[in-house]
């Protein structure tokens, strides 16, 4: 019965796989935002109009965006996961759909780690992976929202994972850490580690989400957007 509930999901997400998101073209921006940066462009203060990126419009990317008059809204967590998608093939949606499905995969998997963990039945995460909404907005509309799902699960997993003493304290850590990518990815899974923190030892969590969130933003500017910043 799992077999059937994982395989029928994938199928319902194959069917849309190579169809354009025609309901949203923020996946759009995403390949742009990636197409700009490994360019010396940021993205941050330069939009789709800009005459500096006339040079770099495409015949297949650049056409399809929305608020082509506005900079990018989307932080550095997501514009590293754009880059390391666009490396592996330039200018390409399908790539795109493609990482973020295995994104979706991910919240498959961690899912049913955390339905074992809690030992209950691995054939709940049906609740996910046939809901329409997911297949909708991940695998036709190919939204980065589901990478920040990714870490948000992984750090609810480490911190569920039942350890002591000093493993305790050091995958509290990890989990702020990863909860700290998810914010770099969007901005509200910082609403979820409010609910996260509960006991004294969760400044550690506090501690890895802060300086995970710093260290990215200052890495992301010094290697990207010096150059861009000043053309």
């Amino acid at each position: 019965e799992l077999g059937l509930i994982l395989g029928l999901g994938l199928a319902a997400r194959a069917i849309f796989w190579g169809a354009p998101p025609v309901i949203s073209r923020d996946s759009y921006r995403y390949v742009w935002d990636a197409h700009l940066l490994l360019h010396g462009v940021s993205p941050y203060t330069h939009s789709p109009f800009d005459p500096v990126v006339q040079p770099l419009r495409d015949q297949a990317i650049w056409p399809n965006l929305r608020y082509r008059h506005d900079p990018t809204i989307y932080p550095p967590g997501a514009q590293l996961l754009f880059i390391l998608i666009y490396l592996i093939k330039p200018l390409s949606m399908g790539a795109l759909k493609t990482g973020l499905e295995i994104c979706d995969g991910l919240v498959a998997v961690l899912t049913m780690l955390l339905l074992r963990r809690h030992r209950l039945d691995l054939r709940r995460v049906i609740v996910y992976w046939w809901s329409p909404i997911p297949i909708i907005e991940f695998a036709f509309s190919a939204h980065v929202d589901v990478a920040a799902i990714v870490w948000m699960l992984a750090s609810l997993l480490v911190l569920r994972m039942g350890w002591r003493g000093a493993g305790a304290r050091v995958a509290t850590g990890v989990a702020g850490v990863l909860m700290g990518m998810a914010a770099l990815t969007k901005l509200y899974p910082v609403m979820y580690a409010v609910v996260m923190v509960r006991r004294r030892r969760d400044w550690l969590f506090l501690m890895g989400l802060v300086a995970t969130v710093a260290l990215v933003y200052l890495a992301f500017w010094y290697i990207f957007l010096r150059v861009g910043s000043t053309m």
